[in-house]
């Protein structure tokens, strides 16, 4: 036996490859083993190269047992890679039956890898336990030793698990006889293990060489790997691939080789640039005519996407960068890695990609920096399972206003046509003319991804400016980006304490100010209090109006000289202080509207008005977060034709309210709501009403201005924190007590954890309200919801009502087993929704399923039972019927609506079997099934 082993190679890591190895071979196909099956990818492996055969030509047998006479001869293939082991028995053994393992078993006995049941007997039917069969690898692999004997069989149970071979077979006991399916699983470990060969006996001692059974016995090598090359990019020296579909990968073997390989046969999900830069275990050979042959590739780098928080800290006082932190780690960037212990940073490589085929090596914590500004990065990991990176790759965006002229020429792609970008076009953010881009473009390959579109802020006060930042609105923005080559004084410069602007920024950086705003601000609106009266001030003449702007009395000089006390009116302010009144004027019963006008209708704004000139029945309805104002029998004019009668609105921060308010003494004061705002408004009878909204998109708009010359406001409303009740998973005696504990779902943030109850018997799925203490109370929390018929960036509507949205929503998906899943907005459209409403907004979503329908067959009749109402829903189709899979023609069926009971009428009685219906609802699917019976 082998008393002292020296291994030879030193690169055992590199050796180890585990059993989550994916072979790109191609795999054979047995009708007994689906893909799902636990070892299916390890019985198609083996059987490829030829250790294990299936029962027949189209099946395996994978829970059949295994012989001890057929793991013979699986070992024989396995370690000499052959069929042929001949039919004559060498052994004492006199049980030996089938000549077919004669000469397997003989070898087996022979090398002392398989023992006899006793000096002549071999049991060469018996079964192969979990035990039996590390035994028999442990020695195959050259890992027996003398002490192992004495302590058979947890010594060789120890050396197998240290060795992976009992990787997916944890749960396998070492007792039971194994079956097809679960030798293969531990031959398959075996391929990879590591495999000591004696190759020299120098002074008494035995030299080893360390290798697998892969790579000795099938001829393949192993190697770790980094893929610096595609068909688009290329990092170092690599140069791009220039054959279709292929990447080349570099390993160290005496000195940094390439090799070419199809990206397709190293089985990585995404393409081959999503894969650019990471680190993989392969397994391939190479013929004689230099042609690779991949078997086998295993990732061993992970990557985060990481779109913010790579932070490059520079010291003051020298101006240098000192290093570079990635959540919490800190790096040192470097144009090689060197194996030399880091002492305060952890060495980094960086590449940037350009606008041609190349990856640019970032050499410096500098070059990193100016080359931070709007990214995606993917950060690579090796190995090694720590939180330390080894290289970034990282994409820099640049920012542009989109230009496409009338032919479909691109400004950000050199004029090109999105028909003429040979290397892709995407357009995930449907940008179009005159938006601005975040976007991609590469000039070598032609191809432009635009990422994000970026939506021009409302208008906000500036209230500081300095060198390199702004408060914009109480919130403070960094001027400009160096790397995307916007300076902050270009930026400063187009700012103005005490004025609105409308801002274009991300990531807390402002990238341009949008053109055409007349002093920086959107309409703004005054009521004067008096008639204009002739004046001469200052060598001028003009005239003197009393007003109250936003709530506040005072007197201005205006140049306008036909105003009328108690009316609204827009205006504007000259250089020089001069007011310019502009008010309505009507025309055909419309109020007319223009750049000009009251109401304001050009590129930067388009508004819409209501003036009542004497409110009758005038009332505003609030909803739980959105407004109607009915004019009710009110004489009025819109903006608008074909007015109905009402106007559905929100607030926002730019929203301004005045109301003259009673003080029930005979005089009246001026209040004023800014912002956004969610109490109640009053309209008394013979009020005077000018509204001004931003004309939004859908039914529900945006009030820019409001002001009710005899009403009042009052309070605010607000819901309470509830839970929804996902399982019960014990109870806790406390302080005399009894909890019971339920796992649930905050409602106000979609977090889950534990909460406690004294009621044990709270309905799973149900939502309840929260005690003050923060247990469980047993009162239901009634949350509204429905079908979300509609959304907008500022509202949802869901039936016919529509909510305002607060600014951070959180959309959450629970399924039946009450797993919760974030989702985008998009993905709750035409479902069946509860909403979460705090301060009258609308602060967590939660899809509870599809629109709830079933189905049934009566009286020839197939009954669709909606559990909703068609509020909201414009458009319900019958989309198809199948019996058993197959469609039926539903061209001449009959469908009539009534109530919440859609009726289809098919022109002859339905044949026996199961029927699955498909409505569209505004063009979202939604099934229902029924059977009809014998």
């Amino acid at each position: 036996m082998k008393n002292f082993r020296k291994i030879l190679s030193a690169g055992l890591a590199l050796l180890m490859i585990m059993s989550t190895l994916v072979f790109s071979v191609s795999a054979k196909s047995f009708e007994d083993v689906p893909s799902d099956y636990k070892y299916a990818e390890q019985i198609n492996i083996i059987s490829d190269i030829g250790v294990t055969k299936g029962t027949s030509d189209t099946e395996y047998s994978p829970n059949a047992p295994v012989t001890r006479e057929q793991m013979a001869l699986l070992l024989y293939r396995l370690m000499v890679g052959n069929e042929n082991s001949g039919r004559v028995n060498t052994t004492p053994f006199t049980d030996l039956k089938n000549d077919t393992y004669f000469g397997a078993i003989s070898w087996a006995y022979a090398n002392g890898f398989i023992l006899g049941t006793s000096e002549t007997t071999f049991e060469p039917l018996s079964g192969i336990t979990m035990r039996d069969a590390m035994a028999m690898l442990v020695r195959i692999l050259g890992h027996e030793t003398d002490g192992m004997v004495k302590g058979y069989p947890w010594t060789y149970i120890d050396a197998a698990v240290k060795l992976d071979l009992d990787v997916d077979l944890e749960k396998v006991s070492y007792e039971k006889e194994l079956t097809r399916g679960e030798t293969a699983a531990i031959l398959y470990n075996a391929l990879t293990a590591e495999y000591l060969v004696p190759k020299t006996v120098v002074n008494g001692v035995t030299l080893y060489e360390s290798t697998t059974i892969i790579e000795k016995v099938f001829g393949y090598k192993l190697a770790e790997a980094t893929i610096v090359a595609t068909n688009d990019f290329t990092t170092g020296s690599a140069s791009v691939v220039v054959k279709e579909g292929f990447v080349s990968l570099s390993y160290e073997d005496n000195g940094e080789k390439l090799i070419t390989v199809r990206y397709a046969d190293l089985g990585l999900e995404g393409d081959a640039n999503d894969n650019l830069g990471k680190r993989v275990k392969l397994v391939y050979s190479i013929d004689s005519a230099k042609n690779v042959k991949v078997l086998g590739a295993t990732e061993i780098s992970r990557e985060e996407l990481v779109y913010e928080g790579i932070t490059v800290h520079e010291d003051k006082t020298d101006n240098e960068f000192d290093y570079v932190e990635i959540d919490g780690t800190r790096y040192q960037v470097v144009k090689t890695l060197s194996d030399e212990l880091a002492t305060n940073a952890n060495e980094l490589l960086v590449y940037a990609y350009s606008t041609t085929n190349e990856l640019v090596q970032l050499e410096s914590n500098e070059e990193l920096h100016n080359a931070l500004g709007i990214y995606e990065a993917r950060v690579i990991f090796d190995d090694k399972n720590d939180t330390v990176a080894s290289r970034i790759i990282l994409k820099p965006y640049s920012f542009a206003q989109l230009e496409v002229s009338a032919r479909g020429e691109y400004n950000i792609a050199d004029g090109y046509k999105a028909s003429e970008l040979e290397g892709g076009f995407t357009n995930e953010a449907k940008a179009e003319d005159g938006d601005y881009v975040l976007y991609y473009y590469n000039r070598d390959n032609l191809s432009l991804d635009i990422v994000t579109n970026i939506k021009v802020a409302s208008a906000e006060t500036v209230n500081r400016v300095t060198d390199e930042t702004a408060k914009i609105g109480g919130k403070t923005y960094k001027l400009g980006s160096e790397a995307l080559g916007i300076s902050a004084a270009s930026i400063k410069s187009q700012l103005t304490v005490g004025e609105k602007v409308r801002i274009v920024a991300v990531n807390g950086m402002i990238l341009a100010i949008e053109d055409g705003i007349e002093s920086g601000a959107a309409s703004n609106y005054l009521i004067a209090l008096t008639n204009s009266r002739p004046v001469f001030t200052n060598g001028e003449f003009g005239y003197a109006i009393k007003v109250n702007i936003d709530g506040d009395t005072t007197d201005i000089f205006s140049d306008t000289d036909d105003v009328t006390a108690g009316k609204a009116y827009r205006y504007t302010v000259s250089d020089d202080g001069v007011y310019s009144l502009i008010p309505y004027v009507i025309n055909d019963g419309i109020i007319v509207s223009g750049s000009d006008q009251f109401v304001q209708n050009s590129n930067n704004h388009k508004e819409m008005a209501l003036i009542i000139d004497e409110a009758n029945e005038a009332v505003v309805n609030k909803t739980l977060s959105n407004y109607t104002l009915e004019v009710g029998k009110s004489t009025y004019s819109s903006s608008v034709s074909g007015f109905s009668g009402e106007i559905k609105f929100v607030t926002d921060n730019n929203t301004v309210i005045v109301v003259r308010e009673s003080d029930g003494k005979g005089d009246y004061n001026y209040s004023v709501k800014k912002g956004s705002f969610d109490g109640n408004i009053t309209i008394e009878n013979d009020a005077y009403v000018a509204m001004i909204l931003d004309n939004e998109v859908g039914s529900v708009e945006t009030l820019r201005y409001l002001y009710i010359s005899n009403g009042a406001f009052d309070g605010s409303t607000s819901s309470a924190n509830a839970v929804k009740i996902l399982e019960s998973i014990g109870s806790e005696y406390i302080d005399g007590k009894v909890y019971r504990i339920y796992n649930a779902l905050n409602l106000d943030n979609g977090e889950v954890d534990h909460y406690y109850s004294t009621n044990a018997s709270l309905v799973l799925g149900q939502n309840y309200k929260l005690n003050n203490d923060g247990t469980v109370s047993s009162v239901v929390a009634e949350l509204d919801g429905g079908i979300l018929t509609g959304y907008t960036d500022k509202t949802i509507t869901v039936g016919a009502t529509t909510y305002t949205l607060a600014d951070k929503v959180s959309i959450f998906e629970i399924d039946e087993e009450f797993e919760v899943t974030s989702l985008k907005l998009a993905s709750a459209y035409m479902s069946n929704v509860e909403l979460v409403i705090k301060d009258d907004e609308v602060i967590s979503i939660f899809v509870v399923g599809t629109a709830p329908m079933s189905a049934e067959y009566a009286d020839g009749n197939i009954v669709l039972n909606c559990d909703f109402t068609f509020d909201g829903i414009s458009d319900i189709e019958l989309k198809s019927i199948e019996l058993d899979g197959k469609e039926l023609d539903i061209s001449e069926y009959d469908v009539t609506v009534e109530g919440q009971v859609i009726t289809v009428t098919p022109t002859a009685a339905l044949e026996a079997g199961e029927y699955t219906v498909t409505l569209t609802l505004n063009n979202v699917a939604t099934k229902a099934s029924f059977t009809v019976a014998e």
